[in-house]
């Protein structure tokens, strides 16, 4: 209850700050002019919030979402309606993927030196994914009073890229003169384990489509007209073009050790791939920059006067 009423009263102050934030820009907006022909030059800071998440081509897989986010800094040019920007970040990547049941065998020997099939299965396994990516944006786009609107890709290159798995398996032992397995027989390695493992995945570069849009909630004039602040609040969505998970040359699902049939220890999803598989990233959610810039004439010198909007 009492985190239902905490985000419901910062949703209530952020909305109003907004509605305050876009009439008095308004008003302010209302009383400046502006020069045709003039640049606008800005460095800024961003900040984003995000959904983040996978698309997944396995079958008997199931991704799941998780907050996740990215920080960094550029350049942003306007001219007469027009906006490109270019920067360079750090992008959080927070996902899981579920797998209800995964079932492998291998040939073996029991403690008593006997010839058996042994039998995995892995239930409920859980990787976590924690990645973090370098990235650099490119965005293009269109501005009018205030709002504005852009696309562009980005690219992403891995820097970190762990995984925690949890779950558990289970052991059976399969005998040619037996015609049910063995189970539940933890004093000959058969029976059920949790486990939990961490990991690392071999990941591509990834290039991503991106579109953006939103509003300039506040735009000030300081240094005598020379020096414009804005901040940007806007909403986005990415969605990666490309694989990004590189194939193994064996298929690394369960490390099992050869010497003690019950230790096993299940490896993620995407350890394990032999064969492409499509496997690509996307988010969406919330953009704040902070613009920090001012304009020039066409001479390429500073002037008083700066004006942030057609």
């Amino acid at each position: 209850m009492n985190t239902v009423f905490h985000n419901k009263w910062f949703g209530f102050c952020l909305m109003a700050f907004l509605i305050y934030s876009i009439s008095l820009d308004a008003q302010n907006r209302g009383r400046r002019s502006y020069s045709k022909g003039e640049n606008y030059h800005f460095g800024f800071v961003y900040g984003m919030g995000a959904y983040t998440n996978l698309q997944i081509d396995i079958s008997g897989t199931n991704p799941v979402g998780n907050f996740g986010g990215s920080i960094g800094a550029g350049y942003e040019f306007r001219n007469n309606g027009f906006w490109m920007s270019l920067g360079a970040g750090y992008h959080f990547h927070r996902s899981s993927i579920t797998t209800d049941l995964y079932s492998d065998s291998r040939p073996g020997m029991d403690k008593q030196g006997k010839s058996v099939t042994l039998l995995y299965d892995v239930y409920n396994q859980k990787d976590k994914n924690e990645w973090g990516f370098v990235e650099v944006p490119l965005m293009l786009g269109y501005y009018v009073k205030g709002f504005y609107v852009g696309a562009g890709a980005k690219i992403a290159f891995p820097m970190v890229t762990d995984i925690k798995s949890s779950g558990k398996y289970e052991v059976r032992g399969k005998y040619e003169e037996y015609p049910d397995p063995f189970h539940d027989m933890p004093d000959h390695d058969y029976g059920t384990w949790n486990f939990e493992t961490n990991s690392s995945v071999r990941l591509k570069p990834s290039v991503s489509l991106c579109i953006e849009l939103g509003y300039d909630v506040l735009s000030t004039v300081y240094s005598h007209g020379s020096m414009c602040y804005i901040l940007k609040i806007g909403g986005y969505f990415e969605y990666g073009l490309n694989s990004m998970v590189r194939t193994s040359d064996t298929n690394v699902r369960l490390d099992i050790d050869p010497m003690n049939a019950s230790s096993v220890k299940p490896m993620p999803v995407l350890g394990g791939l032999t064969d492409a598989k499509r496997i690509v990233p996307y988010s969406a959610g919330m953009k704040i920059t902070l613009l920090i810039g001012g304009s020039r004439n066409a001479r390429g010198t500073y002037h008083r006067g700066c004006t942030c909007y057609n």
